[in-house]
Protein backbone atom coordinates (compact mmCIF):
# COMPACT_ATOMS: atom_id res chain seq x y z
CA UNK A 1 0.00 0.00 0.00
CA UNK A 2 3.16 2.16 0.68
CA UNK A 3 4.23 1.76 -2.29
CA UNK A 4 1.25 2.12 -4.54
CA UNK A 5 0.73 5.47 -2.54
CA UNK A 6 3.87 6.73 -3.24
CA UNK A 7 4.15 5.83 -6.96
CA UNK A 8 0.73 8.06 -6.71
CA UNK A 9 1.96 10.69 -5.43
CA UNK A 10 4.98 11.07 -8.05
CA UNK A 11 2.43 10.34 -10.78
CA UNK A 12 0.16 13.17 -9.24
CA UNK A 13 3.61 15.68 -9.26
CA UNK A 14 4.12 15.27 -13.21
CA UNK A 15 0.75 16.06 -14.00
CA UNK A 16 0.26 19.00 -12.07
CA UNK A 17 3.65 20.06 -13.75
CA UNK A 18 2.33 22.51 -16.73
CA UNK A 19 4.98 24.68 -17.27
CA UNK A 20 8.39 23.00 -16.81
CA UNK A 21 9.37 19.79 -17.34
CA UNK A 22 11.92 17.65 -16.05
CA UNK A 23 11.75 14.88 -18.39
CA UNK A 24 11.59 16.69 -21.88
CA UNK A 25 13.77 19.60 -20.80
CA UNK A 26 11.05 22.02 -21.25
CA UNK A 27 11.56 25.45 -19.75
CA UNK A 28 14.94 24.21 -17.82
CA UNK A 29 18.80 24.62 -18.84
CA UNK A 30 18.56 21.63 -21.33
CA UNK A 31 15.73 23.60 -23.33
CA UNK A 32 17.49 25.71 -25.82
CA UNK A 33 14.28 28.10 -25.69
CA UNK A 34 15.61 29.42 -21.92
CA UNK A 35 18.09 30.79 -23.61
CA UNK A 36 16.53 33.40 -26.11
CA UNK A 37 16.30 36.71 -24.67
CA UNK A 38 15.10 40.22 -26.33
CA UNK A 39 18.22 42.32 -27.60
CA UNK A 40 18.67 45.80 -26.26
CA UNK A 41 17.71 48.79 -28.59
CA UNK A 42 20.35 50.44 -30.35
CA UNK A 43 19.36 52.98 -33.52
CA UNK A 44 20.91 52.15 -36.51
CA UNK A 45 23.34 54.89 -37.54
CA UNK A 46 22.82 57.27 -40.71
CA UNK A 47 24.65 55.28 -43.49
CA UNK A 48 23.00 51.95 -42.73
CA UNK A 49 19.85 53.50 -43.08
CA UNK A 50 21.16 55.47 -46.47
CA UNK A 51 22.71 52.61 -47.96
CA UNK A 52 19.53 50.28 -47.45
CA UNK A 53 16.94 52.69 -49.15
CA UNK A 54 19.62 53.96 -51.83
CA UNK A 55 20.78 49.80 -52.45
CA UNK A 56 18.01 47.53 -51.26
CA UNK A 57 14.72 47.59 -53.57
CA UNK A 58 13.35 45.70 -50.68
CA UNK A 59 13.76 48.13 -48.16
CA UNK A 60 13.37 51.32 -50.38
CA UNK A 61 9.40 49.90 -50.60
CA UNK A 62 9.18 49.66 -47.26
CA UNK A 63 9.56 52.78 -46.74
CA UNK A 64 8.07 54.68 -50.22
CA UNK A 65 4.88 52.08 -50.28
CA UNK A 66 2.39 54.06 -47.65
CA UNK A 67 3.76 57.99 -48.05
CA UNK A 68 2.70 57.19 -51.89
CA UNK A 69 -0.24 55.52 -51.37
CA UNK A 70 -1.22 57.86 -48.61
CA UNK A 71 -0.64 61.15 -51.81
CA UNK A 72 -1.30 59.12 -54.92
CA UNK A 73 -5.44 60.26 -55.56
CA UNK A 74 -4.67 64.01 -53.88
CA UNK A 75 -7.77 65.80 -52.31
CA UNK A 76 -11.15 67.18 -53.31
CA UNK A 77 -12.82 70.54 -51.68
CA UNK A 78 -15.59 71.56 -50.26
CA UNK A 79 -16.91 74.97 -49.38
CA UNK A 80 -20.29 77.05 -49.48
CA UNK A 81 -22.23 78.04 -52.51
CA UNK A 82 -20.02 80.64 -54.34
CA UNK A 83 -19.95 82.33 -57.92
CA UNK A 84 -16.20 82.04 -57.76
CA UNK A 85 -16.25 77.94 -56.78
CA UNK A 86 -13.89 76.72 -59.63
CA UNK A 87 -11.83 79.83 -59.19
CA UNK A 88 -10.78 79.25 -55.75
CA UNK A 89 -10.58 75.58 -57.08
CA UNK A 90 -8.22 76.63 -59.80
CA UNK A 91 -6.03 79.20 -57.24
CA UNK A 92 -5.77 76.47 -54.73
CA UNK A 93 -4.18 74.16 -56.73
CA UNK A 94 -2.00 75.92 -58.62
CA UNK A 95 -0.62 77.11 -55.37
CA UNK A 96 -0.63 73.51 -54.47
CA UNK A 97 1.68 72.75 -57.63
CA UNK A 98 4.28 75.76 -57.30
CA UNK A 99 4.79 74.47 -53.83
CA UNK A 100 4.63 70.91 -54.59
CA UNK A 101 2.99 70.27 -51.17
CA UNK A 102 1.79 66.61 -52.20
CA UNK A 103 5.50 65.82 -53.40
CA UNK A 104 7.51 67.40 -50.48
CA UNK A 105 5.07 66.10 -47.99
CA UNK A 106 5.73 62.58 -49.63
CA UNK A 107 9.27 63.06 -49.31
CA UNK A 108 9.36 64.18 -45.48
CA UNK A 109 7.39 61.19 -44.65
CA UNK A 110 9.51 59.13 -46.68
CA UNK A 111 12.42 60.39 -44.80
CA UNK A 112 11.07 59.79 -41.45
CA UNK A 113 10.54 56.17 -42.21
CA UNK A 114 14.22 56.07 -43.12
CA UNK A 115 15.84 57.65 -40.98
CA UNK A 116 13.37 58.06 -38.07
CA UNK A 117 12.25 61.84 -38.48
CA UNK A 118 12.24 64.61 -40.46
CA UNK A 119 11.10 67.99 -40.69
CA UNK A 120 9.19 70.36 -43.31
CA UNK A 121 10.26 73.72 -42.97
CA UNK A 122 7.72 76.47 -44.37
CA UNK A 123 9.56 79.08 -46.19
CA UNK A 124 7.74 82.48 -45.73
CA UNK A 125 7.77 85.94 -45.76
CA UNK A 126 6.10 86.94 -42.66
CA UNK A 127 8.11 90.09 -42.24
CA UNK A 128 10.32 88.58 -39.46
CA UNK A 129 14.21 88.74 -40.07
CA UNK A 130 14.47 85.30 -38.03
CA UNK A 131 13.59 82.12 -38.06
CA UNK A 132 14.20 81.73 -34.56
CA UNK A 133 10.78 83.97 -34.08
CA UNK A 134 7.42 82.60 -34.10
CA UNK A 135 5.60 81.97 -37.43
CA UNK A 136 2.96 85.43 -37.73
CA UNK A 137 0.37 83.57 -39.50
CA UNK A 138 -1.78 86.57 -39.88
CA UNK A 139 1.06 88.75 -41.59
CA UNK A 140 2.49 86.37 -44.42
CA UNK A 141 3.27 88.17 -47.56
CA UNK A 142 4.45 85.21 -49.44
CA UNK A 143 4.42 81.66 -49.14
CA UNK A 144 8.03 80.94 -51.16
CA UNK A 145 8.74 77.08 -50.51
CA UNK A 146 8.62 74.19 -48.72
CA UNK A 147 12.30 72.27 -47.86
CA UNK A 148 12.45 68.52 -46.19
CA UNK A 149 15.65 67.93 -43.66
CA UNK A 150 16.27 64.62 -42.22
CA UNK A 151 16.48 63.89 -38.52
CA UNK A 152 20.84 63.66 -39.27
CA UNK A 153 20.70 67.61 -40.91
CA UNK A 154 18.80 69.11 -37.68
CA UNK A 155 20.24 69.07 -34.38
CA UNK A 156 17.92 69.16 -30.82
CA UNK A 157 19.73 70.35 -27.70
CA UNK A 158 17.88 69.43 -24.91
CA UNK A 159 17.85 72.61 -23.25
CA UNK A 160 14.82 73.21 -26.42
CA UNK A 161 12.70 71.29 -25.24
CA UNK A 162 9.69 72.70 -23.81
CA UNK A 163 8.91 71.30 -19.96
CA UNK A 164 5.84 73.21 -19.33
CA UNK A 165 3.24 70.43 -18.27
CA UNK A 166 0.37 72.54 -19.19
CA UNK A 167 2.24 73.06 -22.99
CA UNK A 168 0.48 70.83 -25.47
CA UNK A 169 3.73 70.50 -26.81
CA UNK A 170 5.40 69.20 -24.00
CA UNK A 171 8.35 67.12 -24.83
CA UNK A 172 8.74 68.35 -27.66
CA UNK A 173 11.49 71.16 -29.04
CA UNK A 174 10.77 74.54 -29.44
CA UNK A 175 13.79 75.03 -31.65
CA UNK A 176 15.73 73.16 -34.19
CA UNK A 177 19.30 73.63 -35.68
CA UNK A 178 20.68 73.34 -38.63
CA UNK A 179 23.61 74.06 -40.11
CA UNK A 180 23.62 74.15 -43.80
CA UNK A 181 26.45 71.77 -45.71
CA UNK A 182 25.93 72.40 -49.50
CA UNK A 183 29.71 72.93 -49.93
CA UNK A 184 29.64 77.18 -50.61
CA UNK A 185 30.69 79.67 -48.33
CA UNK A 186 30.13 79.18 -44.34
CA UNK A 187 28.09 76.97 -42.64
CA UNK A 188 26.30 79.11 -40.20
CA UNK A 189 23.81 77.04 -37.81
CA UNK A 190 20.30 78.58 -38.37
CA UNK A 191 17.83 78.29 -35.73
CA UNK A 192 13.88 77.61 -36.30
CA UNK A 193 11.05 77.54 -34.02
CA UNK A 194 9.14 74.83 -34.10
CA UNK A 195 5.82 76.82 -35.62
CA UNK A 196 7.37 77.21 -39.07
CA UNK A 197 8.25 73.32 -39.50
CA UNK A 198 5.85 70.33 -40.15
CA UNK A 199 7.49 67.66 -38.26
CA UNK A 200 7.42 63.69 -38.98
CA UNK A 201 8.13 60.78 -37.22
CA UNK A 202 9.32 57.21 -37.87
CA UNK A 203 7.98 54.46 -35.54
CA UNK A 204 7.00 55.51 -32.07
CA UNK A 205 9.54 55.04 -29.47
CA UNK A 206 8.69 54.74 -25.27
CA UNK A 207 9.72 58.20 -23.78
CA UNK A 208 13.09 57.12 -22.05
CA UNK A 209 14.41 55.97 -25.73
CA UNK A 210 12.69 58.97 -27.29
CA UNK A 211 15.32 61.01 -25.36
CA UNK A 212 18.09 58.77 -25.81
CA UNK A 213 17.92 59.04 -29.74
CA UNK A 214 17.83 62.73 -29.26
CA UNK A 215 14.18 63.76 -29.18
CA UNK A 216 13.60 62.05 -32.02
CA UNK A 217 11.28 58.57 -32.59
CA UNK A 218 13.12 55.61 -34.93
CA UNK A 219 12.99 54.04 -38.14
CA UNK A 220 11.13 51.60 -39.83
CA UNK A 221 14.36 49.73 -40.61
CA UNK A 222 15.04 48.94 -37.05
CA UNK A 223 12.23 46.55 -35.87
CA UNK A 224 12.32 45.11 -40.14
CA UNK A 225 16.53 44.94 -40.29
CA UNK A 226 16.21 41.13 -40.02
CA UNK A 227 13.17 40.62 -42.21
CA UNK A 228 14.53 42.57 -44.99
CA UNK A 229 17.93 40.91 -44.44
CA UNK A 230 16.44 37.45 -44.23
CA UNK A 231 14.10 38.76 -47.69
CA UNK A 232 17.56 39.65 -49.19
CA UNK A 233 19.60 36.96 -48.68
CA UNK A 234 16.85 34.22 -49.91
CA UNK A 235 16.23 35.54 -52.90
CA UNK A 236 19.61 36.35 -53.44
CA UNK A 237 20.76 33.03 -52.99
CA UNK A 238 18.05 31.21 -55.27
CA UNK A 239 19.66 33.31 -57.91
CA UNK A 240 22.92 31.72 -57.33
CA UNK A 241 21.61 28.79 -57.13
CA UNK A 242 20.65 28.96 -60.37
CA UNK A 243 24.18 28.66 -61.98
CA UNK A 244 24.55 25.43 -59.38
CA UNK A 245 20.87 23.93 -60.79
CA UNK A 246 22.69 21.01 -63.47
CA UNK A 247 26.30 19.73 -62.18
CA UNK A 248 28.11 17.67 -64.48
CA UNK A 249 29.49 14.65 -62.76
CA UNK A 250 32.56 12.80 -64.19
CA UNK A 251 33.77 9.42 -63.73
CA UNK A 252 37.41 9.23 -65.06
CA UNK A 253 39.05 5.85 -65.42
CA UNK A 254 42.19 6.13 -63.28
CA UNK A 255 41.46 9.56 -61.78
CA UNK A 256 43.11 8.72 -58.59
CA UNK A 257 46.18 7.42 -59.98
CA UNK A 258 46.85 10.35 -61.98
CA UNK A 259 46.42 12.59 -58.84
CA UNK A 260 48.64 10.02 -57.16
CA UNK A 261 51.19 10.47 -60.04
CA UNK A 262 50.81 14.65 -59.82
CA UNK A 263 49.19 14.23 -63.15
CA UNK A 264 46.12 16.23 -62.68
CA UNK A 265 47.21 18.94 -65.23
CA UNK A 266 46.45 15.95 -67.64
CA UNK A 267 42.77 15.27 -65.91
CA UNK A 268 41.98 18.87 -66.18
CA UNK A 269 42.99 19.28 -69.88
CA UNK A 270 40.89 15.80 -70.24
CA UNK A 271 37.70 17.69 -68.74
CA UNK A 272 38.59 21.04 -70.35
CA UNK A 273 38.23 19.07 -73.85
CA UNK A 274 35.18 17.13 -73.10
CA UNK A 275 33.49 20.67 -72.38
CA UNK A 276 35.38 21.87 -75.47
CA UNK A 277 33.91 19.40 -77.62
CA UNK A 278 30.40 19.84 -75.99
CA UNK A 279 29.95 23.30 -77.28
CA UNK A 280 31.03 23.14 -80.29
CA UNK A 281 29.37 19.36 -81.52
CA UNK A 282 26.64 19.42 -79.34
CA UNK A 283 28.50 15.93 -78.37
CA UNK A 284 30.61 15.22 -75.92
CA UNK A 285 33.18 12.72 -76.14
CA UNK A 286 34.59 10.56 -73.85
CA UNK A 287 37.06 7.60 -73.23
CA UNK A 288 35.29 4.69 -73.60
CA UNK A 289 36.02 3.90 -69.95
CA UNK A 290 34.78 7.42 -68.56
CA UNK A 291 31.32 7.89 -67.53
CA UNK A 292 29.40 11.29 -67.55
CA UNK A 293 26.33 12.12 -65.76
CA UNK A 294 24.29 15.91 -64.96
CA UNK A 295 23.24 16.05 -61.53
CA UNK A 296 20.10 18.24 -60.96
CA UNK A 297 19.66 20.48 -57.84
CA UNK A 298 16.82 19.27 -55.18
CA UNK A 299 14.90 22.22 -55.62
CA UNK A 300 11.90 20.98 -53.00
CA UNK A 301 10.40 22.90 -50.58
CA UNK A 302 12.60 26.49 -51.79
CA UNK A 303 9.35 28.15 -52.92
CA UNK A 304 7.94 27.84 -49.37
CA UNK A 305 11.23 29.07 -47.67
CA UNK A 306 10.62 32.05 -49.89
CA UNK A 307 7.54 32.55 -48.84
CA UNK A 308 8.23 32.50 -45.07
CA UNK A 309 10.06 35.32 -45.65
CA UNK A 310 8.03 37.33 -47.72
CA UNK A 311 5.12 37.06 -45.08
CA UNK A 312 7.40 38.28 -42.14
CA UNK A 313 8.20 40.75 -43.85
CA UNK A 314 5.00 42.49 -44.67
CA UNK A 315 3.58 41.30 -41.21
CA UNK A 316 6.02 43.72 -40.43
CA UNK A 317 5.30 46.64 -42.12
CA UNK A 318 1.33 45.54 -42.14
CA UNK A 319 0.57 45.63 -45.63
CA UNK A 320 -1.08 42.50 -47.46
CA UNK A 321 1.59 40.69 -49.61
CA UNK A 322 -0.77 41.68 -52.75
CA UNK A 323 0.41 45.50 -52.43
CA UNK A 324 4.15 44.75 -51.83
CA UNK A 325 4.46 42.40 -54.48
CA UNK A 326 2.33 44.56 -57.09
CA UNK A 327 0.12 41.51 -57.98
CA UNK A 328 -3.59 41.28 -57.74
CA UNK A 329 -5.68 39.21 -55.16
CA UNK A 330 -6.97 35.35 -56.02
CA UNK A 331 -10.41 37.07 -56.06
CA UNK A 332 -12.77 40.32 -54.88
CA UNK A 333 -15.22 37.17 -52.91
CA UNK A 334 -11.66 35.75 -51.06
CA UNK A 335 -9.13 36.95 -48.45
CA UNK A 336 -7.31 39.43 -51.24
CA UNK A 337 -10.39 41.82 -50.90
CA UNK A 338 -10.59 42.14 -47.01
CA UNK A 339 -6.95 42.62 -46.77
CA UNK A 340 -6.70 45.57 -49.53
CA UNK A 341 -9.91 46.97 -47.41
CA UNK A 342 -8.14 46.71 -44.42
CA UNK A 343 -4.92 48.70 -45.58
CA UNK A 344 -6.54 51.48 -47.60
CA UNK A 345 -8.16 51.92 -44.06
CA UNK A 346 -4.88 52.29 -42.39
CA UNK A 347 -3.58 54.32 -44.81
CA UNK A 348 -6.99 56.28 -44.22
CA UNK A 349 -6.29 56.69 -40.74
CA UNK A 350 -2.72 57.99 -40.97
CA UNK A 351 -3.53 60.49 -43.27
CA UNK A 352 -5.33 62.02 -40.70
CA UNK A 353 -2.02 61.54 -38.50
CA UNK A 354 0.06 62.67 -40.67
CA UNK A 355 -1.03 65.08 -42.76
CA UNK A 356 -4.23 66.43 -42.09
CA UNK A 357 -2.78 69.38 -40.05
CA UNK A 358 0.12 70.18 -42.05
CA UNK A 359 -2.37 69.98 -45.27
CA UNK A 360 -4.47 72.79 -42.97
CA UNK A 361 -1.82 75.29 -41.91
CA UNK A 362 -0.27 74.70 -45.48
CA UNK A 363 -4.12 75.92 -46.90
CA UNK A 364 -4.13 78.60 -43.95
CA UNK A 365 -0.91 80.34 -44.94
CA UNK A 366 -1.98 80.30 -48.58
CA UNK A 367 -4.80 82.37 -48.10
CA UNK A 368 -2.92 85.02 -46.02
CA UNK A 369 -0.44 85.97 -49.10
CA UNK A 370 -0.71 88.96 -50.18
CA UNK A 371 -1.87 88.11 -53.28
CA UNK A 372 -4.09 85.98 -52.06
CA UNK A 373 -7.83 85.61 -52.95
CA UNK A 374 -10.29 86.12 -50.43
CA UNK A 375 -10.92 82.57 -48.52
CA UNK A 376 -14.54 81.46 -49.16
CA UNK A 377 -16.89 80.44 -45.97
CA UNK A 378 -16.77 76.89 -44.88
CA UNK A 379 -13.60 75.30 -47.07
CA UNK A 380 -12.77 72.41 -46.06
CA UNK A 381 -10.98 69.45 -47.93
CA UNK A 382 -11.11 65.28 -47.66
CA UNK A 383 -8.62 62.85 -48.66
CA UNK A 384 -10.18 61.17 -52.22
CA UNK A 385 -10.53 57.40 -51.84
CA UNK A 386 -7.72 55.29 -52.02
CA UNK A 387 -9.54 51.96 -52.71
CA UNK A 388 -11.25 52.08 -56.60
CA UNK A 389 -14.06 49.86 -57.82
CA UNK A 390 -14.48 48.10 -61.09
CA UNK A 391 -17.35 49.87 -63.24
CA UNK A 392 -19.85 47.18 -62.57
CA UNK A 393 -18.98 47.38 -58.90
CA UNK A 394 -18.76 51.38 -59.03
CA UNK A 395 -22.74 51.16 -60.53
CA UNK A 396 -23.91 48.99 -57.55
CA UNK A 397 -22.48 50.77 -55.15
CA UNK A 398 -24.37 54.50 -56.48
CA UNK A 399 -27.26 52.52 -57.28
CA UNK A 400 -27.81 51.71 -53.26
CA UNK A 401 -26.42 55.18 -52.90
CA UNK A 402 -29.34 56.65 -54.59
CA UNK A 403 -32.04 54.56 -53.22
CA UNK A 404 -30.69 55.52 -50.02
CA UNK A 405 -30.34 59.60 -50.92
CA UNK A 406 -34.36 59.09 -52.69
CA UNK A 407 -35.71 58.08 -49.19
CA UNK A 408 -34.09 61.00 -46.93
CA UNK A 409 -34.90 63.78 -49.34
CA UNK A 410 -38.72 62.00 -49.04
CA UNK A 411 -38.17 61.82 -45.27
CA UNK A 412 -37.13 65.59 -45.10
CA UNK A 413 -33.91 64.90 -43.77
CA UNK A 414 -32.06 66.39 -46.27
CA UNK A 415 -32.59 68.65 -49.54
CA UNK A 416 -31.75 67.70 -53.35
CA UNK A 417 -29.54 70.81 -53.56
CA UNK A 418 -27.28 69.10 -50.96
CA UNK A 419 -27.41 66.11 -52.09
CA UNK A 420 -26.58 67.29 -55.50
CA UNK A 421 -23.73 69.23 -54.22
CA UNK A 422 -22.40 66.57 -52.20
CA UNK A 423 -21.92 64.16 -54.79
CA UNK A 424 -21.08 65.67 -58.09
CA UNK A 425 -20.28 69.23 -56.99
CA UNK A 426 -16.31 68.51 -56.16
CA UNK A 427 -15.25 66.95 -59.56
CA UNK A 428 -15.09 63.42 -58.48
CA UNK A 429 -18.62 61.24 -56.92
CA UNK A 430 -18.47 61.33 -53.53
CA UNK A 431 -20.25 58.99 -51.32
CA UNK A 432 -20.42 61.42 -48.54
CA UNK A 433 -22.92 63.62 -47.46
CA UNK A 434 -22.67 67.27 -46.14
CA UNK A 435 -25.11 68.99 -44.53
CA UNK A 436 -25.82 72.93 -45.53
CA UNK A 437 -28.59 75.60 -44.83
CA UNK A 438 -27.75 77.29 -47.86
CA UNK A 439 -28.49 74.60 -50.26
CA UNK A 440 -32.23 74.66 -50.27
CA UNK A 441 -35.09 73.69 -48.46
CA UNK A 442 -35.49 70.14 -46.66
CA UNK A 443 -38.96 68.85 -47.73
CA UNK A 444 -41.33 67.91 -44.43
CA UNK A 445 -42.77 64.94 -44.22
CA UNK A 446 -45.68 64.27 -46.02
CA UNK A 447 -47.21 62.05 -43.03
CA UNK A 448 -49.21 64.63 -40.49
CA UNK A 449 -47.96 63.17 -36.62
CA UNK A 450 -43.62 63.00 -38.31
CA UNK A 451 -40.97 65.36 -37.17
CA UNK A 452 -40.60 68.43 -38.92
CA UNK A 453 -37.52 69.06 -41.60
CA UNK A 454 -35.16 70.11 -38.81
CA UNK A 455 -35.95 67.79 -36.51
CA UNK A 456 -35.73 65.17 -39.20
CA UNK A 457 -32.06 65.86 -39.48
CA UNK A 458 -31.52 65.07 -35.52
CA UNK A 459 -33.88 62.22 -34.99
CA UNK A 460 -34.97 60.79 -38.20
CA UNK A 461 -33.26 57.53 -38.96
CA UNK A 462 -34.34 55.02 -41.85
CA UNK A 463 -35.00 51.57 -40.89
CA UNK A 464 -33.42 47.86 -42.91
CA UNK A 465 -37.04 47.07 -43.91
CA UNK A 466 -37.45 50.85 -45.66
CA UNK A 467 -34.13 50.32 -47.51
CA UNK A 468 -34.85 47.02 -48.72
CA UNK A 469 -38.52 47.86 -49.70
CA UNK A 470 -37.22 50.85 -51.78
CA UNK A 471 -34.68 48.67 -53.58
CA UNK A 472 -37.50 46.50 -54.34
Amino acid sequence: MAKNLKLEVKKAGFNADAWQNIMTGLQTPKDKGTYSEIANWTPLDENTCQSMYATDEAARKCAVLVPTDAVREGISWNMDETERHEEVIKYIDSEFRRLSVMEQLREAWIQANVYGGSIALMVVDDGSRKLSTPLKADRVKEFKALRVFNKHEVYIESSDIITDLSSEYYGEPLFYRYTPDIGVGDSKEIKIHRSRVLRFDGNELPRDLYVRNGYWHDSIYKALFEAIKNYSVVHETVASMVYDFQTPLYKIEGLSEALAQDEDELIVKKVQIAHLTKSINRALVLDAQDEFENISLGVSGISELVDLTIQRLVVGMRVPKTIFLGVSPSGLSGTGYSELINYYDNVKSMQQVKLRKGLELITDLIFEQDSAMDRPEGLVFNFNPLFQLDREAEQKARKLQADIDSIYIDKGVVSREEITESRFGHGNYNYETILDENLGERVPSSNPGESTATEGVKEQSVSPNELSQSKN
